[in-house]
């Protein structure tokens, strides 16, 4: 018998959803996983009275009456991937790129939860979305990002790795102790 909590079981999901991105795997077993843990972790902000993922953030904005129409379209791929009681023949396509986003926010979220705690897998996914993102963010957010604290010249040195060579070379940073400072 094993025992976890809800945050240890979303923190699970969320690195094994990392490595294997990072790593080239499966986007339908990337996407699950991200989007389980998307879950669990927008959850646990909501009983916290903590900001939500940007979906949750963005409803707010909508007309009620809009918002299960959005929540469907944005839960598609989870969904069809979850059951087949429902459309066992029917056929999907979907874009395996929206995962970054589900992997993104769902850092954004374990952030809020337990503030700066060194997982090294979801720092680096945060890191690297903000390198391959950096025009997302507004100018006074983009001056002063972890990812400039932490990495100061990763633009430069990082920028060109591929996934996979990015990932090698932060685990190997990251067992050197150049993490070891506190992301603002």
């Amino acid at each position: 018998m094993e025992s976890t909590t809800k945050l240890k079981a979303a923190e699970a999901q969320l690195a094994t959803a990392i490595k294997l991105f990072f790593e080239g795997g499966n986007t339908i077993a990337i996407h699950t996983l991200a989007q389980a843990s998307h879950e669990i972790l927008d959850n646990l902000c909501a009983n916290k009275n903590l900001l939500r993922g940007v979906i949750q953030e963005g409803l707010k904005s909508v007309k009620p009456e809009h918002h299960k129409k959005i929540i469907n379209k944005v839960n598609e791929a989870k969904n069809y991937f979850k059951h087949a009681d429902k459309d066992a023949e029917k056929m999907l396509s979907w874009n395996p790129k929206v995962s970054e986003y589900f992997l993104w926010d769902a850092t954004s979220l374990h952030l809020r939860l337990v503030g700066v705690q060194m997982i090294p897998e979801i720092i680096i996914y945060a890191l690297w979305f903000r390198l391959h993102h950096d025009d997302m963010w507004t100018e006074s957010e983009g001056k002063a990002s972890s990812l400039d604290v932490l990495l100061p010249n990763a633009r430069g040195e990082l920028g060109h790795l591929s996934k996979e060579e990015f990932f090698e070379a932060s685990m190997l940073a990251w067992s050197r102790g150049a993490f070891d400072q506190k992301i603002p």
